[in-house]
């Protein structure tokens, strides 16, 4: 078990009402606050360090079909995620790690690793890149940096 766990609550938002017109966050968002989970095996801990915001999540909020699952009343908001890894009992992430996720609006995400991606920095460009064309389409990445 490999961990370097400091914090001990979580804070999150949650999506808690669907908004009719104008997004209200004092009505749509509730923040919440809750301990850190016990890791099991395969699990691993990532402290969120960029969040993308984007028009998308409006979408989401409504309860329609569309190409993801709409949001559920009462579930941490959607969001894409950079982050590091603070504690892990998954063989292939270790402490320190910079990954990403779609690990919503809070602080910590509990994962089993599946639809997380390991990432590095590219030349002099942020991390950040990888909320942008990184993340949206990664064969960017390969026709960009390595053709």
């Amino acid at each position: 078990f490999k961990s370097e766990l400091r914090m001990t609550t979580n804070t999150k938002v949650l999506f808690v009402s669907r908004p009719s017109s104008v997004i209200k966050p004092d009505e749509v968002f509730k923040i919440d606050r809750e301990p850190l989970p016990e890791l099991k095996d395969g699990q691993i801990l990532v402290r969120n360090t960029y969040l993308s915001l984007d028009p998308a999540m409006r979408g989401w909020m409504n309860d329609q079909k569309s190409y993801v699952a709409p949001l559920k009343i009462g579930e941490v908001m959607r969001g894409a995620t950079i982050g590091e890894v603070t504690a892990s009992k998954n063989p292939k992430f270790n402490v320190g790690d910079r990954v990403s996720l779609t690990g919503g609006w809070q602080q910590y995400t509990l994962s089993d690793g599946s639809q997380v991606q390991k990432i590095r920095p590219v030349g002099n460009y942020p991390l950040t890149i990888w909320l942008g064309i990184l993340e949206t389409n990664q064969l960017s990445y390969i026709s960009i940096f390595k053709c």
